[in-house]
């Protein structure tokens, strides 16, 4: 009897709880959507913040602000697999430097104060940068499945013989 007031309580606040995060995530979206007033740094930062805490939510809802996995050069995605990949990256090394940045952030992480921490390592290093931007509130062996499969895109599509990749990882990443 306890056990099952217990078990029924907890399901009844789960409901609750859930129905309001689905209504304040409607808000959230209406407002931070494609064409929000908010400029791009910030909405970026309050985006990966939101995947990071509820990222496999908005993921399983199909909710527009989940992010989906893409690497990114030059604060673009790339276009993988297309012929406009070798345009983007004219000068496009053998040997790739890619960032994965950690819980809660996105490939910003790496900008500081005008400096780009990625592109000065991968110019001293001779390394092409690249950025992954993704999820982190999803399961990290999905994210890790993802990331797989776009490495395999990555080295059958990159515009040169790729002869290394180079992760850095930051926290979670």
């Amino acid at each position: 009897g306890i056990a099952g007031l217990v078990y029924r309580s907890m399901r009844g606040v789960t409901h609750l709880v859930g129905g309001s995060l689905d209504a304040l995530l409607g808000q959230v979206e209406r407002r931070l959507g494609p064409d929000a007033a908010v400029s791009s740094p910030e909405r970026e930062a309050v985006v990966a913040a939101l995947n990071g805490v509820m990222g496999d939510r908005l993921a399983a809802q199909g909710n527009p602000l989940a992010i989906g996995m893409n690497l990114q050069h030059a604060g673009q995605a790339l276009p993988l697999g297309s012929p406009g990949l070798a345009q983007r990256l004219p000068d496009a090394r053998p040997r790739v430097l890619l960032m994965v940045h950690g819980l809660c952030m996105g490939p910003a992480l790496w900008r500081r104060n005008g400096h780009d921490h990625g592109q000065a390592l991968a110019e001293a290093g001779g390394f092409t940068p690249l950025y992954l931007h993704y999820n982190s509130g999803r399961h990290v062996s999905d994210n890790g499945r993802d990331l797989a499969a776009l490495l395999r895109d990555l080295h059958q599509h990159w515009p040169v013989p790729l002869d290394e990749i180079v992760i850095l990882g930051h926290s979670m990443g």
